[in-house]
Parts: structure tokens; sequence; C-alpha cells
């Protein structure tokens, strides 16, 4: 579209007008748009996890929910920052847990504590029973503060 002025022709400018501009403006916008949506999912999903242990092999993984652990007791000593944890039967956290472990008998296992490797390559040996519980151990002091802290929230 063009206009005068002063017998001057220009060509009227409209960003809307300029199809290729406006396709590019959709495309960006609806990009930008999935990887924020994206991004807070990710990020409301790690908020809400209550997973407190993870352990994994090649073949598989496990994840020890809050819910899942009926009580704990701080064993550390000497250095050793252990807790004596008590599974709750509860959606069968103990056999699915006693299951994970057998089914990967004689591999090896890598365990994290809120995402955080704390003992890797794990011999997995024979596997008694949960019944009465398990040691775990944190690693350092800073892991049994926190773990305290997640189980007391």
């Amino acid at each position: 579209m063009k206009f005068s002025v002063y017998g001057i022709y220009y060509k009227k400018f409209s960003l809307w007008n300029n199809n290729n501009i406006y396709e590019q403006f959709k495309k960006n916008f609806f990009v930008s748009s999935i990887a924020i949506i994206t991004g807070l999912s990710l990020i409301s999903c790690k908020i809400k996890s209550d997973n407190i242990l993870s352990y994994s092999t090649n073949n598989s993984s496990f994840q020890l929910d809050k819910e899942c652990i009926e009580s704990y007791q701080d064993e550390s000593k000497n250095n050793e920052h252990t807790v004596f944890i008590t599974l709750s039967n509860t959606n069968n956290c103990r056999p699915k847990l006693y299951e994970f472990l057998t089914k990967n008998k004689n591999e090896k296992m890598n365990v994290y504590f809120n995402n955080v490797l704390i003992q890797k390559d794990i011999h997995l040996g024979n596997i008694h029973s949960l019944d009465d519980g398990f040691y775990q151990n944190l690693n350092n002091q800073s892991n049994l503060d926190l773990f305290k802290s997640l189980m007391n929230n």
C-alpha cells in the first residue's frame, strides 16, 4: 500500500503485512511457549518428588519414597554416617525393594541420595529379608542432616 506526502510516494509498512515475518513470529512464539511450559513442568515435578534414595543397576532402578520409610534411626559412629531404615509395608514398598535387590543379585549398584551419587559400584551379594530393616550409609554429615530434615518435614 502506498501513500503520498508532498508528492513523494512512500510504501506503508506493517509488520503483520509481511507474511514471512508473521510466520517466523508464530513459529518462535510456539517454540518459546513449549520450552517454557516444559521447563516449568520439570521444575514442578522435581519440587513434588519425594524420592529420598535411588538404587540403580545397569538394568533397572528403584526409587525409595519418603512414604516407604516407616522409621529411621541414626546409627552413626566413628565418622560413619549411617541410618537404620525400617520400611513400611504400604504400597508394597518392602516386597518391591526386595524384588529389585534379588533380581539384580551379583550386579553392581549405585546409590543416590537427593540425586547425588553417594555409593558407587556396590556388589549385590546374598540378599536377606528386609522385614527388620537395613542400614544405609549416607557418606557425610551434611547428607545425614539433610536426610533427617527431609524425613521430618
